[in-house]
């Protein structure tokens, strides 16, 4: 529970931005300001963009000052897709960077305090981030930079402890079930976002940024006084949990300073299975980062909602999602334990049902217009409810065929696939220029492609057998006790 409050904040911090830069763009300055381009550039504004552009079920008025009126509130600063494009991305260039440290860290030193100092960094960026806006673009920038570095290492830690606290038969739920915090995150920030746009402190936007950075201290302060890296280190576990959960593990990971080895950097990159980690997570980061970032903007321009309404239908898909990746897990870890597939197969299924059947509703989506809106919400919400599923697939996957090394290499995975963090909107940004449905269909179906190479790797690739060069040296007395030697409760536990 306290992994899943976490990494709620961790999502509320990166979230936050989509919703805000709604509110703090003068829309209606940088429309005037495009305009003007395009009619320096070809002395015309095409007839069958500004078609594209107004839908007629929301938008009754045909003349353009009737459409200005209906617009949404105006923020301050008058920042071009390309600028809004790089803010939004910002974040990733940090979140990149910190991946890989974040996971030798937190298998060396432990993952509690590895994240503790990250999340330090990213909660104190995004108090700073409304004084770094006011300030100039390009400092709100560098906040948003340090507040990825910080948000980058939190996957890798929590890998690196759920390897060492989460026995293989429950892998799935309990991981799934903490890492659903991250689309609460979003379940929560996207409606209360938008309603401190219009009514909150601080300008309304700047508000966003307060609310989420204080209640994430408060959150760390939880983390801090309840979570240890191991079994074994926590003082409230009784002998039987502790008995239980090692002895799970054991063979997988080692409990002795003496067994542990260095990182084994050729095998890890000459691996499949790594391989298959890695572009299934570039496929579902590309797909997490469309819906994290470009949501409000696609309802916005496309289906043309105002700033509240953005806010709260945003947060719609995101529900979804969260009830998925509670029961997607419960479900893969029932067929493992009835033993009717093996391991790799399940996680296969998984991820196939994932990523493909969200590609194909995204595909289907791209057709839909503003004067199906509900329609389109729903396929959306769809979209990302099948892609809940992925999350018992490839998320999972390191820790079943080296736990001993799963925070660096989901650290790896995480770090390379975060690139499509600043890629895609920027991307997004050069391919829907002019905010047309046109525009937007292409983009779902650059995503969608995504989404099936990703799921095709995998599958082929994909295994969740142990693999040899992940195996440390273990033995029998690597069981730890806590008190007294073994009694009749631990043995019943075992067993």
């Amino acid at each position: 529970m306290i992994a899943f409050l976490a990494i709620l904040h961790v999502y509320a911090q990166r979230v936050g931005v989509s919703i805000s830069i709604v509110c703090m763009v003068n829309q209606t300055a940088v429309a005037e300001l495009s305009t003007k381009e395009s009619f320096n550039s070809t002395n015309n504004v095409s007839e069958s963009i500004v078609k594209d552009k107004i839908c007629e079920s929301w938008t009754p008025a045909k003349n353009s000052s009737d459409v200005s009126d209906a617009a949404p509130l105006d923020g301050p600063f008058i920042w071009d897709k390309a600028t809004q494009g790089h803010i939004l991305g910002s974040y990733f260039y940090g979140y990149l960077v910190s991946q890989v440290p974040g996971g030798l860290l937190a298998e060396k030193f432990g993952g509690k305090w590895v994240f503790v100092v990250s999340m330090v960094m990213s909660t104190a960026a995004t108090l700073l981030s409304p004084i770094g806006a006011n300030t100039h673009f390009a400092f709100f920038i560098i906040l948003r930079v340090l507040a990825g570095i910080g948000s980058g290492a939190v996957f890798p830690c929590m890998h690196a402890i759920w390897s060492q606290w989460a026995p293989p038969q429950e892998r799935s739920k309990l991981v799934n079930l903490s890492y659903a915090g991250a689309w609460m995150g979003n379940i929560l920030t996207m409606p209360i976002g938008g309603l401190l746009c219009q009514y909150g402190f601080a300008g309304g936007w700047g508000s966003i940024y307060y609310v989420i950075g204080i209640s994430s201290v408060f959150a760390l302060l939880l983390w801090i006084f309840l979570v240890s890296d191991t079994p074994a280190k926590h003082p409230a576990i009784s002998d039987s949990e502790l008995q239980y959960i090692t002895k799970s593990l054991q063979g997988q990971v080692s409990n002795t300073e003496g067994g542990k080895v260095s990182t084994p950097w050729l095998s890890i990159f000459k691996s499949k299975p790594v391989w298959a980690t890695i572009i299934a997570a570039i496929s579902v980061d590309w797909g997490l980062y469309t819906f994290l970032a470009l949501i409000p903007t696609y309802f916005k321009e496309v289906l043309q909602f105002d700033v509240s309404s953005n806010g709260a239908l945003s947060a719609v898909p995101f529900i979804g999602v969260y009830v998925s990746m509670s029961i997607c897990p419960m479900i893969a870890d029932k067929i493992i334990a009835s033993k009717r597939i093996s391991l790799s197969t399940t996680r296969k299924v998984f991820q196939g049902v994932g990523s493909i059947g969200a590609a194909l509703v995204l595909f289907v989506l791209s057709f839909i217009k503003c004067d199906l809106s509900p329609l389109a919400v729903g396929l959306l919400t769809l979209a990302i409810i099948l892609s809940g599923a992925q999350y018992s697939g490839y998320m999972v996957l390191p820790m079943d065929y080296a736990p001993n090394f799963a925070g660096t290499i989901f650290g790896i995975a995480n770090g390379i696939a975060s690139v499509c963090g600043f890629f895609s909107p920027m991307v997004n940004a050069q391919m829907t220029k002019n905010g047309t449905a046109l525009e937007w269909r292409y983009f779902f179906w650059l995503t969608s492609a995504i989404y099936i190479a990703g799921a095709l790797s995998f599958i082929f690739l994909g295994t969740s057998e142990i693999q040899p060069w992940a195996v440390k040296p273990t033995s029998d007395n690597d069981v730890p006790m806590k008190d007294a030697p073994d009694n009749e409760n631990s043995r019943e536990a075992i067993a």
